[in-house]
């Protein structure tokens, strides 16, 4: 899996769009080590830095491995096509969402080397 071509544009809606805004806010997007393209529409969803996208631009994953995020992590429940993400080496706190897990395909997530606490909701 890997980044959509420079200039081609993700199949994802508005509300989705609003989600990730969300998640960029609420982790403190505006000092995460790198935020290329983040917020920018103009990019492309499938530009933003860590943004992962399938060839049909459906976005599938998201690493954003050590890259400073700080804050709680939101719930992305409008990304079924979601199978992986990378969200170590940060300070994310509090607790995971409860039916983080049930909402996409996931196949992967690390949340490790973070401040998370509470109990892994279910998988199902």
């Amino acid at each position: 899996i890997s980044p959509a071509p420079v200039g081609v544009q993700a199949i994802i809606t508005a509300a989705q769009i609003s989600d990730l805004n969300v998640f960029y806010n609420s982790t403190g997007g505006p000092l995460w080590t790198v935020k290329t393209n983040w917020g920018d529409q103009g990019a492309g969803v499938c530009n933003w830095y860590g943004v992962k996208c399938t060839g049909g631009n459906y976005m599938t994953g998201l690493d954003l491995v050590n890259n400073n995020l700080y804050g709680t992590l939101s719930r992305f429940t409008l990304f079924t096509d979601m199978q992986y993400a990378n969200l170590s080496r940060n300070n994310l706190y509090g607790t995971i969402p409860s039916g983080m897990f049930s909402i996409f395909n996931f196949q992967t997530i690390n949340l490790s080397y973070n401040n998370l606490n509470g109990s892994i909701p279910s998988i199902t």
